[in-house]
């Protein structure tokens, strides 16, 4: 009985570790499609399609996306994307070849904007 015991703790403590961290870490997404991405912590999107929002609580590193709304509290490196809701951004950015179909809202003293 006690092993038995000893081994249910074990595990529940194993997956309350795993779940811990969800969405604390790099969020890293490649040539996929998704919903929506939410992360806190740096995000990577490599060639991503997301239908709805992106909210991101880290820095933003994205080329060859396509996006609707985005909402960054940090870095944002945004290469050949389109963008099709409003844009709030809260740290520098650095956007080329971007299409921007929304509203922009920059809180920062650090945007600059190549052949977007």
């Amino acid at each position: 009985m006690k092993k038995m015991l000893g081994s249910i703790l074990l595990f529940i403590s194993l997956v309350h570790s795993a779940y811990a961290y969800v969405g604390f870490d790099v969020c890293n997404y490649g040539n996929e499609k998704v919903n929506s991405v939410l992360c806190y912590g740096p995000a990577v999107l490599m060639g991503t399609t997301i239908q709805g929002n992106v909210k991101v609580a880290g820095s933003l590193n994205a080329t060859h996306v396509t996006m609707g709304a985005m909402e960054i509290i940090g870095t944002v490196e945004i290469n050949d994307a389109t963008i099709n809701g409003d844009v709030e951004i809260t740290g520098s950015l650095n956007a080329t070849k971007t299409v921007f179909k929304g509203n922009i809202k920059l809180i920062t003293a650090d945007a600059q904007f190549k052949s977007s």
